[in-house]
């Protein structure tokens, strides 16, 4: 008979345990951790490879974490479909490929099944199918999709292991504050946060897990993609980028103006003036390193648009004649 920590008091924050998203794939193929990051980075140190390929055009702070594993690295640029410009890779090398925006599920999976061990980086595609092959590592990220304060998945063939759960306790605050007062008014805090992780690869949180058992997946689903579909439809005219007319529970609409060296940077500028924040996906490649490439251009002038399930038809609507008529009004 064992004796508890303690009895009796008050009652704590009551969460569910229950199943969350990726449990059908089997438990001793899923590996949730506080982070994406973190899934890397115990995918990357569990594949023993010797080297790894990854692009530019992703995160400083996930090249800072690569790093840490003290594996080599070798970095490539993107062609015009978003996927790498490699040589032959080494058969005891590994290769990152991005799911970028969560609309390149079928070509990052195509293109990994050139390579005997692959990374497919699925944190901007939270519904993408994970390939469960050997030696292939599919990444999640929870924070981009569901409001928690920490939350990653490592899917794989018998890639589970005990990880310490991660106490976030401290760094949760400003999902309820955002709640109440908009997210403006916890931004602060939300950037504290992420800082936080940085460095920090553990396991999922209890609380980040308690919410994950009780979210409605399907509906976020949905109403991502009829967002995606939705701005799309009405965008797609007056976007550089070439998206195929599919549905995707994408993370964000990605939106590079023709025209854009000249309205890029300024219809970012003229949204955010409007309270809609739209990120810049990573301002770290808007140097003089990558002037002229196509990673900078990305960087610099593309604007993401939000369609996450907070969102509903006239707010697609909205936001894209706000786009059209910023447009227009600069010819």
């Amino acid at each position: 008979m064992t004796r508890k920590g303690e009895y009796g008091g008050y009652l704590p924050l009551e969460l569910p345990e229950g199943e969350d998203w990726f449990s059908g794939y089997g438990e001793n193929n899923i590996l949730r951790t506080n982070s994406a990051k973190a899934a890397l980075y115990f995918a990357v140190r569990s594949s023993h490879i010797s080297k790894l390929y990854l692009p530019h055009y992703l995160c400083r702070s996930v090249k800072e974490m690569l790093k840490s594993t003290g594996i080599r690295m070798e970095s490539y640029y993107l062609n015009s479909g978003l996927l790498p410009k490699l040589p032959d890779v080494e058969p005891d090398a590994g290769v990152l490929l991005v799911n970028y925006f969560g609309i390149m599920e079928e070509q990052v999976k195509k293109e990994g099944e050139k390579y005997r061990t692959v990374f497919l980086d699925h944190s901007h595609g939270f519904f993408a199918e994970p390939v469960l092959r050997d030696r292939v590592f599919n990444i999640y990220s929870c924070r981009k999709f569901v409001g928690v304060p920490d939350g990653g998945y490592l899917v794989g063939r018998n890639c589970a292991g005990e990880l310490e759960a991660d106490e976030v306790s401290g760094h949760f605050s400003y999902l309820v504050t955002s709640l109440e007062q908009g997210c403006n008014a916890a931004y602060q805090e939300k950037m504290e946060c992420d800082r936080y992780f940085l460095g920090n690869y553990k396991g999922m949180s209890k609380i980040t897990r308690g919410i994950l058992s009780s979210v409605d997946y399907e509906k976020i689903r949905k109403q991502r993609e009829e967002n995606f579909q939705r701005i799309h439809k009405r965008l797609k005219e007056y976007n550089e980028l070439d998206i195929e007319d599919k549905v995707f529970p994408a993370y964000l609409y990605p939106f590079l103006p023709k025209d854009a060296v000249k309205n890029g940077k300024r219809l970012k500028a003229a949204l955010v003036a409007e309270k809609i924040y739209v990120p810049t996906l990573w301002r770290e490649l808007i140097s003089p390193a990558y002037a002229g490439r196509r990673e900078y251009h990305l960087s610099e002038n593309t604007v993401f648009l939000p369609v996450d399930q907070r969102y509903g038809e006239e707010d697609m609507d909205y936001l894209a004649q706000r786009v059209k008529d910023l447009l227009e009004g600069w010819k």
